[in-house]
């Protein structure tokens, strides 16, 4: 299976970015516009007052700072308190 790592642009003004599974969800006024595998995510833009839940940031941050880490065999978990 090809992995297409694509890039999420969040422009929408009161956007508010959670997880769900391995998804990401996109919900503008408590309605979900869109969701997407997470693994398909190369990156995520956001634009303005675009909100995200704490798990799904902690998720995001993990994911990005745990594959160099692994490369270098570093296991030191970063702790950050929101």
């Amino acid at each position: 299976m090809k992995k297409y790592l694509n890039t999420l642009f969040v422009t929408t003004q009161g956007a508010y970015l959670s997880k769900e599974g391995e998804t990401v969800v996109v919900s503008v006024e408590r309605e979900t516009r869109l969701q997407a595998p997470i693994h398909t995510l190369g990156g995520i833009v956001c634009f303005g007052n675009v909100m995200m839940s704490r798990f799904y940031f902690l998720t995001i941050l993990y994911s990005q700072m745990s594959r160099p880490a692994r490369a270098r065999g570093l296991t030191k978990i970063v702790q950050f308190h929101i």
